[in-house]
């Protein structure tokens, strides 16, 4: 009976830490591998709903932004999600593709670069959770590395509760799109944005929308998703028939990894031998 409970004991601490090591993994790699090998932006996902479990890190902010696990206790999102008038994140809801339900999880703490309700080049906040998240194959941590490339055309994927900018209003599911990556003046043809710790990238019916804020921009890399970026902000240009081209501003989340471990006080660090220098 002994040997029995033993068993189990380690059994079940085992399922934990491996949940808690093996980040990123999702069971829709094959499928974006496949995708991003052929290089066909038309035949990439579109703006399709998520399945539940595809993206297991994928968290709803507040109602109104979008988030990512990055740690049992720890998420990110963007500051303008906390910065808005008259909104203060207060609990996050996980573990599902529909937004209002899921479980849900109080923030207790909240770390930006500054208090400014300006979208400067430091759009992003670290959000510190009550209780460490049960991770399970279905509700885990996103990894996060150093020096992923900004690398024009490279395929990303994001997902979100953006809305519908076609009808105008807020989805209550979660969809997931891609998106290539652009060269700066795409998203910037007046020169106002810093892009110092920031990317571009979008095209024609692929990118974010308002809800998507805060949420991944993600890296496919070695049979994981990686963190590359935070949805922060940008613009639509509507064409002759309907469609609309996005450009969109993302926070390069591998431009903060310092910071986040160094607020996280070591729980989060970012792989530095994933993508080279």
């Amino acid at each position: 009976m002994l040997a029995k409970l033993l068993f189990l004991f380690f059994s079940s601490s085992f399922s934990v830490l491996a949940f808690e090591d093996v980040c990123g993994v999702a069971p829709n790699v094959k499928k974006y591998e496949k995708l991003f090998e052929n290089g066909d932006p038309q035949r990439i996902l579109g703006g399709h709903p998520a399945k539940y479990g595809d993206w297991p890190w994928l968290i709803n902010v507040g109602g109104i932004c979008t988030g990512s696990i990055i740690h049992p206790q720890w998420a990110l999102c963007a500051k303008h999600c906390q910065t808005l008038p008259g909104v203060k994140i207060k609990e996050i809801r996980y573990g599902t593709v529909k937004k209002n339900r899921g479980k849900v999880m109080a923030v207790t703490e909240t770390f930006m670069l500054d208090d400014s309700d300006k979208l400067d080049n430091e759009d992003i906040i670290l959000l510190k959770l009550a209780e460490p998240i049960k991770f399970t194959s279905k509700v885990h941590a996103i990894c996060l590395a150093a020096n992923i490339s900004h690398e024009s055309g490279v395929q990303n994927a994001v997902a979100g509760w953006g809305r519908d900018e076609h009808t105008h209003k807020n989805r209550e599911h979660a969809y997931e799109n891609s998106v290539p990556i652009r060269p700066n003046e795409y998203c910037d043809p007046r020169g106002k944005y810093n892009f110092d710790k920031e990317f571009c990238a979008g095209s024609l019916e692929h990118g974010t929308t308002g809800g998507d804020s805060g949420g991944p921009i993600m890296a496919l890399k070695n049979g994981r998703w990686f963190l590359h970026g935070i949805t922060s902000k940008g613009f639509y240009r509507r064409q002759i028939n309907g469609t609309l081209e996005d450009h969109g501003v993302y926070t390069d989340a591998t431009a903060y990894c310092d910071w986040i471990e160094e607020k996280t006080n070591g729980d989060v660090k970012c792989q530095d031998d994933v993508y080279e220098k």
